[in-house]
């Protein structure tokens, strides 16, 4: 199936992944807030809710998006030739603090191998840790596998 490149949503995804180098130590805890916090993030993209997306994700990415209807025709054609998902599991979680070329603060990134009516996808969910202390995605990211 020929598909048109697979983006990443927000400059935030780009530079937590050009980050990662020498990541830092987090508690088993920390990782797992950040990592059920992806799950109804997911479900909601799953569904179609793609502006239910934006208003949950963190402000960075809000702000790093040019805009709410970017982001809307994004997703769709983004979405739209993965078909029906039909597995999701995941690959792994890594964590830093600090990373370069973004606010100060903590950062998780999980990575999923999800299969798709549409074919195989490795999807990415950066997190960022809020004030609050909950997680809110800065970044989303799917390539072909």
């Amino acid at each position: 199936m020929t598909r048109n490149p697979m983006p990443c949503f927000g400059v935030p995804m780009v530079v937590l992944l050009l980050a990662l180098g020498a990541c830092q130590e987090s508690s088993p805890a920390a990782e797992q807030a950040a990592y059920a916090a992806t799950k109804p993030w997911l479900a909601m993209m799953d569904a179609g809710e793609y502006e239910r997306c934006w208003d949950a994700a963190a402000p960075w990415f809000r702000d790093n998006v040019p805009s709410l209807d970017h982001w809307l025709a994004t997703a769709r054609e983004t979405r739209k030739p993965l078909g029906t998902l039909r597995s999701r599991q995941l690959s792994k979680t890594t964590f830093k603090t600090n990373p370069w070329g973004a606010p100060s603060g903590e950062y998780t990134i999980v990575v999923y191998d999800a299969r798709w009516e549409g074919g195989d996808i490795l999807e990415t969910v950066s997190m960022q840790r809020q004030a609050d202390g909950s997680w809110n995605v800065v970044g989303y990211h799917v390539k072909e596998q």
